[in-house]
């Protein structure tokens, strides 16, 4: 199920895998006669070590248990049945078995998770539930599918899980083995942007498979991703193991389905056969990730996604120009000469850039929104700003004049007659922005692609000074 997505810098892959499975249950066989109501209880699989599967409830845990009898009658209200050490669960006081009656049993987990039961609609609703910041404090929130068991048999509630399990894993690019990289570090891995905090609100049962349904709503608040220790990462990575095995980032974090708004952040040194070494980083929006050829930009309760991601530090991927040079003011500062504290971010999951600007001490004075027109009638879109939001391209500096001779300089071309000044890049590396950004209408595609390869070229200057000097040989 792994898809190649885009990356910027490091190439991403997803592998999404819902947490329901088919019911699970596991009869005790009775016997005529009076006896006790148990229960026993299970998980579907999917899960790892923060999140539970199978029986591993923890000693001393509690589901919280609302039973019916025939229909109407409250059997169980909010029950408190406890995992004991040796397996069994126990709560108190017993009740028993009718043998002509019929049951209905409900179950939520833990039972110390504030929440509440419609009694008519069965339906739970747990308010306000907040993620820990740290994996190991995290609690795996859960809805016991809605069972309806026979007389005398242990009543097995088996739950589904209704936050999602997010998993980072690392490798590197194949193609680097050959070129004198041995190994990679991932130094650290952030995720801003992630909501804390919401309510979830059953709606019912799914007709079928009998699991809880329902939807997270009121997500806010801000999660802290863990700070992850250091990881080696290889050409190839380790789905499963420990945290801090190669190739295993951050795994097993429990946290609230939401609509993505978040930055990922990823700093790596590479290591190379001579013993020398080179560091990035890298931050792209989460949700511009691709999944089945789409943005992932939402995640949803009872799916584990794995973020699989390739280290590539080879070139930068298409569009991705954040830390170049820019030149968007046209000839208010000369053409091909950056725009100051200026830089150009995006794209976002729907293609947009911004333009930013900083004051010396790196604090935001202005963004600006952009816009696609084709101001040199060659049928490819440019990129400029477009402070007024009017989809067209601004002419900057109010003229359409150029002293420049470099053709994608937009002032005085005849094409384009109302000056529009687009946006140009250095991609030389000489700090001199040289070319426009383009994009194809009829692929999508934006160039150029810089390359970040380190390259050497050289040349000797003419020699500083000659100077004559006359010998006179003398016997």
């Amino acid at each position: 199920m792994k898809k190649k997505l885009i990356p910027m810098m490091l190439t991403m892959g997803l592998t999404v895998a819902s947490c329901s499975d088919s019911v699970l249950q596991e009869p005790a066989g009775g016997q005529a006669g009076q006896q006790a109501i148990t229960f026993d209880n299970i998980l579907t699989d999917h899960s790892t070590r923060n999140s539970l599967s199978g029986s591993n409830f923890p000693t001393g845990t509690a589901m919280a248990v609302w039973g019916f009898q025939d229909g109407t009658g409250l059997l169980f209200k909010d029950q408190t049945v406890t995992r004991e050490a040796n397996g069994q669960w126990t709560y108190s006081p017993l009740k028993y078995w009718n043998a002509g009656s019929t049951y209905a049993f409900y179950a939520m987990y833990p039972q110390t998770v504030t929440h509440t039961f419609d009694q008519t609609g069965k339906n739970f609703t747990i308010p306000g539930f907040t993620v820990a910041d740290a994996i190991a404090d995290q609690t795996d929130l859960m809805i016991a599918q809605e069972n309806t068991p026979q007389p005398f048999n242990l009543v097995t509630m088996t739950f589904n899980h209704i936050l999602c399990n997010v998993n980072f894993y690392a490798q590197i690019v194949s193609t680097l083995q050959n070129n004198g990289v041995t190994g990679a570090t991932i130094n650290s891995l952030t995720i801003t942007g992630i909501k804390n905090q919401g309510t979830f609100t059953q709606s019912g049962f799914d007709a079928g498979s009998k699991v809880a349904s329902g939807a997270w709503s009121g997500q806010t608040g801000t999660w802290t991703s863990p700070a992850n220790t250091t990881t080696p990462v290889g050409f190839t990575y380790t789905k499963n193991g420990t945290m801090g095995s190669e190739g295993n980032v951050l795994r097993d974090m429990l946290l609230l389905p939401q609509q993505l708004s978040a930055t990922l952040t990823v700093k790596y040194t590479l290591t190379y056969s001579d013993g020398t070494t080179t560091t990035f980083d890298k931050s792209l929006p989460l949700e511009s990730i691709l999944y089945n050829g789409a943005p992932l930009n939402e995640w949803k309760y009872n799916t584990i996604y794995n973020y699989i991601m390739t280290l590539d530090p080879t070139r930068r991927e298409p569009g991705d120009f954040t830390d170049v040079a820019i030149d968007w003011d046209g000839t208010l500062n000369d053409d091909c000469e950056p725009t100051p504290n200026s830089k150009l971010e995006g794209p976002d999951a729907n293609g947009n850039y911004v333009v930013v600007v900083t004051d010396d001490t790196g604090n935001v004075t202005d963004t600006y929104p952009t816009a696609w027109e084709d101001v040199d009638n060659d049928g490819k879109w440019e990129l400029g700003v477009d402070r007024d939001g009017d989809g067209h391209i601004d002419n900057v500096d109010d003229e359409n004049t150029t002293s420049s001779t470099n053709q994608d300089v937009s002032d005085g071309n005849p094409s384009n007659p109302d000056g529009k000044d687009v946006i140009l890049i250095d991609t030389t590396g000489d700090g001199k922005p040289d070319k426009q950004i383009e994009k194809d209408p009829g692929t999508g595609d934006v160039d150029p692609i810089l390359d970040t390869v380190i390259r050497f070229s050289a040349t000797v200057e003419n020699w500083k000074d000659e100077k004559d000097v006359e010998v006179v040989i003398t016997q």
